[in-house]
């Protein structure tokens, strides 16, 4: 564990203790604006009707899109918990959180690995996207930036503030990688942008074959065979 005056690094053992805090959090924070992950589609089909296999709509409730009673949280404690103690199985993780007098309210997960296991790991429903991640990419490990996450009940705005600091600080913990994520919030692509120089937008379904954009935070400017997206 180690502070960097705004929050707190942890690798991926270290962060197991503080579990009970991070999984309140990614919940609530995946239930609001832009995703609207509240429940699981309860739809059996192979082309599940609510995107992304959840649906915006509270347990208990008949969703409009497959007509089904929600019964399932989005994301479950346990499910959560050994996703991210497989990942930590596998590649190098870290964690870095912040927080205050009302505790814990932002959580960033990151791990090293190469584009095949990332393609493996987040795009198994893109089969295209393993090669444009090893074209985009190339064959060195890069760090990707799982997920970043706060509860904007406790604290509403300025939550990326420190966004910049934390890329620095997991580049400082794991190695001067280039850091890689895909995402759909705007606001965390133009923090970005604005905090990390060298930073490349591949935009979704234009650049990008899925539907949610991959940015490259990629401070030096090494890494990535000299390829470049937009933006930056």
């Amino acid at each position: 564990m180690k502070e960097n005056g705004k929050g707190t690094f942890y690798t991926g053992q270290e962060a197991q203790v503080i579990y009970p805090e991070i999984v309140p959090v990614y919940q609530a924070a995946f239930a609001g604006e832009p995703w609207f992950e509240v429940s699981k589609c309860e739809d059996r089909s192979e082309a599940q009707k609510c995107i992304g296999g959840f649906s915006s709509q509270e347990i208990g409730q008949l969703c409009a899109d497959c007509s089904l009673t929600l019964v399932r949280s989005a994301y479950e404690a346990q499910e959560l918990t050994d996703s991210f103690d497989r990942i930590s199985a596998l590649v190098p993780t870290a964690w870095y959180t912040e927080g205050d007098e009302n505790g814990l309210n932002l959580a960033a997960f990151v791990w090293k690995a190469d584009a095949d296991f990332i393609a493996d790991e987040k795009y198994g429903d893109v089969p295209q996207m393993k090669t444009w991640l090893k074209d985009t990419l190339g064959s060195n490990s890069i760090l990707w930036l799982d997920e970043i996450f706060a509860d904007r009940t406790k604290k509403p705005s300025g939550n990326l503030a420190n966004f910049g600091q934390m890329v620095d600080g997991f580049r400082t913990e794991m190695g001067f990688n280039p850091m890689a994520f895909r995402t759909i919030n705007k606001r965390l692509i133009y923090g970005a942008l604005k905090q990390v120089p060298n930073t490349s937008v591949y935009e979704s379904f234009t650049d990008v074959p899925d539907r949610r954009s991959l940015v490259v935070v990629n401070p030096r400017g090494v890494g990535i065979e000299g390829r470049c997206g937009i933006g930056g």
